[in-house]
């Protein structure tokens, strides 16, 4: 067992490069959304472009033969790697992604973990990093664009940041459920066994979840006592956005223990929130509402 904890933290790779993957992903995202909105660029141009919108601040940038205002031009940025995933409406997206939280939470605190459900779990949150990085990506544009935009551009920016903000704020509690209230592949390889607390544990956060699905507020003595309280902030800076992931070093196998009696109940999580919480009440109607407006 010791060695397969060693050969898992060893799996956890280095934070720096996973900070700098990410910023990749984010640079080829928007590379992505300028080739869809302007196909006559070539992969140079589109590279260009991209560079400028990242780097010129209050200018203009080079789309072929056409200058734009680089506010104008990240809102059709945006809006086009928006298209990229627009297979369901945002709200059935969010309603799978509750359910699939549901289902990941069942499975990994029943009666024993099985790589299947390691596998599902790992999905689930990669899945969930991979739309973090879209949705603070296309924030970060919509920022670019309310600051810089023209007065119309700027208007409709504002408008889908605040759709994107609760998307957002959406996302960070659902993957915190699922990281909060199941095992990784280390700690399963730890404790393979699911103790009743955890089970008990784990119907918490499917009943917090239940809250969320029927648009209802979950308490916030919960919220606290499950940690899915989280203050978002937005800067204002585009090249800002893309650098602002937490440094977190690999876990330790102390430290891995810990969470483990933590998850069994045995020792308080004691949780502070870092700054004064949001209240983060989902209204399904507020948020068609919302969704009615940026698509307007």
């Amino acid at each position: 067992m010791e060695t397969n904890a060693n050969n898992a933290v060893n799996q956890l790779g280095n934070p720096t490069e996973n900070i700098k993957q990410q910023e990749k992903d984010a640079t080829v995202l928007i590379k992505e959304g300028i080739h869809r909105a302007y196909p006559q660029l070539d992969n140079n141009q589109v590279s260009a472009a991209a560079e400028q919108m990242m780097h010129s601040g209050n200018s203009k940038v080079k789309v072929g033969d056409t200058e734009v205002n680089v506010g104008d031009f990240s809102f059709i940025v945006a809006r086009s790697i928006q298209t990229i995933n627009s297979e369901t409406t945002p709200l059935e997206e969010f309603y799978r992604w509750i359910d699939d939280a549901k289902d990941v939470i069942a499975e990994m605190t029943d009666n024993e973990i099985t790589e299947s459900d390691l596998k599902h779990r790992e999905q689930f949150l990669g899945d969930m990093n991979q739309r973090e990085i879209e949705i603070k990506t296309c924030i970060a544009l919509y920022q670019n664009a309310a600051t810089f935009g023209s007065e119309k551009v700027r208007e409709q920016a504002q408008r889908q940041l605040d759709f994107l903000r609760i998307k957002w704020a959406k996302l960070l509690e659902l993957r915190s459920s699922v990281q909060n209230s199941t095992k990784d592949r280390l700690q399963a390889s730890l404790e393979p066994n699911v103790s009743e607390d955890e089970h008990d544990r784990g119907k918490l956060y499917i009943m917090a979840l239940y809250y969320m699905r029927k648009g209802m507020e979950i308490p916030m003595r919960m919220k606290i006592k499950l940690g899915l309280v989280s203050g978002v902030y937005f800067g204002h800076s585009l090249s800002d956005e893309f650098v602002k992931h937490i440094n977190k070093e690999p876990e330790t196998k102390e430290q891995v223990i810990e969470r483990i009696n933590i998850l069994r109940g045995r020792q308080d999580p004691s949780y502070r929130p870092k700054s004064i919480p949001e209240r983060q009440n989902f209204n399904p109607e507020y948020f068609r509402y919302l969704e009615s407006r940026v698509r307007a």
